[in-house]
Order: C-alpha cells, then structure tokens, then sequence
C-alpha cells in the first residue's frame, strides 16, 4: 500500500509583516499563518494522509515568541498523523536556533508527541555559492539502507540513513 505523503513548508509563523501599515491587519495575517496549520490537518483528514512533511521554516526567525510556539504546536498537535520537519534559514536548527530553546522543547514534549524536528540535519549554503556544508549525526535507530533526497532552494541534497525511503520532494521550477 503507498504512503500518502503532505508536503510543505515556509509556515513562517511569527511574520511580522513589517510592509503592513495597519497593525490589526498585520495581526490578522499572523493568525492566518496559524490557521494554515488547521487547514492542512484538515487535509491530512479528507486525503487519509500517513505523514506530513515540513521542509524548513516553521518559525519566522530564530526567536519566535512563546505565544506563537504554543499556537503552533496546539495545531501540530492536532494533526491526525505524524509530522516530521527539518529546520529552515529562518528557524536553523544550530546553537541559538529555536530548537535549542528551553521553551520550544517543552511545548514540543508536553504538546506534539506526533512530531520530530529533525535537529541533527543541517544544511545550508556557505556565503557565496562555494559548496554545501552537510553537518548530520547519525541515530542508531535508522536503519543503514534508506534514503532521503530532496531539492531546498533549488540544490537537490540525497541523505542516507533517514527515516524516509524512496521519497523525492523538490520545489517547481520556476515558470518562464
């Protein structure tokens, strides 16, 4: 039987919309960001997901409030399947990243236990397009033979070791 996949990402959640003049519509646009999450557990319930996948940037920036942490989670938590992320350039997932804070790893053990951040993945571009740093301690829980590859800002990353076998997720190009 295949795996229905959701795939995602950019929630952003904590955006604060800085070109909107009109604080209660900045307001507003925030509370939408949350309400997406709603709207795709509903999804995972109408298409009988198995798993969502969230491809980086949960949060805005690397210090989101504990407000939005909470919200975000309640949603998460509220999703029918398991929800596996990676962190983004907003929300990294090193030293002084979200996923490191006290906080966010309270609200994620008392609120998600149907979600995973994948901490250990690291990837990113170094400073003027000269190569990939590729930072990823290995669980003993993976088994040796599975493969994950996918496309973050347009460079196709393949991992091996991950939960995931046989998956390709990967951002359309951009049309002419």
């Amino acid at each position: 039987m295949p795996l229905r996949i959701l795939h995602t990402a950019d929630w952003q959640i904590g955006k604060p919309f800085a070109s909107v003049p009109d604080p209660a519509k900045r307001a507003r646009l925030q509370q939408e960001r949350i309400e997406a999450i709603r709207r795709i557990a509903d999804i995972v319930r109408e298409r009988s997901c198995d798993l969502v996948l969230v491809a980086g940037d949960l949060f805005d920036s690397p210090t989101p409030t504990k407000a939005q942490v909470s919200a975000m989670f309640h949603q998460i938590g509220a999703i029918g399947a398991p929800v596996i992320a990676i962190p983004g350039n907003h929300d990294f997932g090193g030293a002084g990243g979200p996923w490191e804070q006290d906080f966010v790893r309270q609200e994620m053990s008392d609120l998600v236990p149907n979600f995973t951040i994948r901490r250990a993945l690291f990837l990113s571009h170094r400073r003027g397009g000269q190569g990939l740093e590729s930072v990823r301690s290995r669980s003993s829980s993976e088994p040796p033979d599975l493969e994950l590859v996918f496309e973050q800002h347009g460079t196709r990353y393949t991992l091996r070791n991950t939960p995931i076998t046989n998956l390709v997720l990967h951002r359309p190009a951009a049309m002419p």
